[in-house]
């Protein structure tokens, strides 16, 4: 389906925070994070990814510009009831001390109200106010049921921490039809999502990733950008597959790769040039 061309605001280098998050997982929230971080790494735009999950995998793709968050568990908290303020503040330093380009904050499953409960008790959403910082949400959203009534659970936590601020449905291409929903899940789809993505701002849509790509990822345990950055004779010799299976795979996987990266280009704006860093 076509697309609006859209004239968005640049991202202001800097002053704008991204969070990635929903209560689902499994509905791409890193992969979403990490197609931001290409594009702002091809801009030339300074960026650092803030990853609250340990996912070795964004580290080897982005080393240098990813600084990893392990929240302490229930028992840790119930023990030290400063466990998960020393935890989480290396957060609070990078999103209001990032001198320039953006941060993007991969929030892991059910991480997401420890996060917002965090930075509402630390008063950040006013502080960075007052410091002219924006944030803004993007929320990941396949048409599986718990993932729509999660995922506005996670919007609801957002909007309730940032009040007015923006944020943005990533439209997972599953398949699927948000239409089809069932009732409790419909009435929350059609009450929190469906006003903000008839807004062509506010929604990305997340190009669908053929089968035998998602099995060959699942297989070989790599991120989609690693997979697309392989050489076809390394991912025939590492799966079996025939040279012109491989290539098919490679090339599906870099149109899938390239769609995302114009709709995270269109819904942000332009990225503003800056010495990455």
């Amino acid at each position: 389906m076509p697309k609006a061309t859209i004239s968005n605001p640049e991202l202001k280098p800097g002053r704008t925070n991204l969070f990635v998050l929903s209560e689902k997982g499994g509905v791409r929230k890193t992969a979403t994070a990490l197609r931001i971080a290409a594009v702002a790494m091809e801009a030339g735009c300074a960026f650092h990814i803030v990853q609250v999950d340990d996912q070795s995998r964004v580290e080897q793709l982005y080393p240098g510009h990813v600084t990893t968050i392990k929240l302490p568990s229930a028992e840790a908290v119930r023990r030290d009831e400063l466990a998960e303020a020393r935890a989480l503040d290396p957060l609070l330093a990078r999103l209001l001390d990032t001198p320039d380009g953006i941060v993007i904050v991969d929030v892991g499953a059910n991480f997401d109200a420890r996060v917002m409960e965090f930075l509402a008790g630390m008063d950040y959403p006013t502080e960075s106010a007052e410091a002219g910082i924006a944030n803004i949400a993007i929320v990941p959203m396949t048409t599986e049921q718990d993932a729509v009534m999660l995922g506005v659970r996670s919007i609801r936590r957002f909007d309730a921490c940032f009040p007015g601020s923006r944020l943005i449905v990533a439209r997972c291409q599953d398949g699927g039809d948000f239409g089809s929903l069932q009732i409790q899940a419909q009435q929350a789809f059609n009450e929190f999502v469906k006003p903000r993505i008839a807004d062509p701002n506010n929604v990305i849509d997340l190009a669908f990733l053929r089968p035998r790509s998602r099995q060959t990822l699942e297989r070989l345990g790599c991120t989609a950008e690693q997979l697309a950055s392989m050489p076809p004779r390394e991912l025939e010799a590492r799966t079996g597959l025939l040279r012109a299976e491989t290539r098919q795979i490679l090339f599906d996987l870099s149109e899938c790769l390239d769609a995302i990266d114009t709709e995270v280009t269109r819904a942000l704006g332009p990225f503003r040039s800056a010495a990455a860093g």
